[in-house]
This record gives C-alpha cells, structure tokens and sequence, in this order.
C-alpha cells in the first residue's frame, strides 16, 4: 500500500475521527494486505529453497546463521 505524501500527524488525526466501526474495517483491511504480502514472501522463499533439502539440513543453516550473526556481534 502507498501513502500519498502526508505528514504522519495528519494521518494520525484522520484516523482518530473514524468511527469505530470505520476503523474496525481500516484494521481488517491493513491486516489483509499484511498478510497477503507476508504470504508472497514466504512463498517465494520457500521456491527458492532446493526440494532436496530436508527439514534439518534447513534447520542446521538456520541455526549456523544465527551462530554466525551472534558471534560477529561480539
């Protein structure tokens, strides 16, 4: 979703003069697209990731990745 160029404040302000059922239905229609957005990305992860690759051999990248990153933190 693009915003046109509106100061934040504005958009806060906005906002706080819905209703409650308008922004009940702005909340749903936030969290739709999130989760349509949230769904392409997993998506496309997940085709990137080779069939032949097991669930542990994935977790085993994950957690080295993660090993990587607190080791380079110290």
């Amino acid at each position: 979703m693009v915003l046109p160029n509106v100061e934040f404040e504005n958009l806060l302000n906005v906002v706080e003069q819905l209703s409650v059922e308008q922004r009940a239905i702005l909340r749903q229609l936030l969290d739709d697209d999130w989760a349509s957005r949230f769904r392409q990305a997993v998506a496309a992860i997940r085709a990137d990731i080779p069939a032949a690759l097991s669930e542990e051999e994935i977790n085993a990248d994950i957690e080295a990745a993660i090993a990587e990153v607190r080791h380079t933190q110290t």
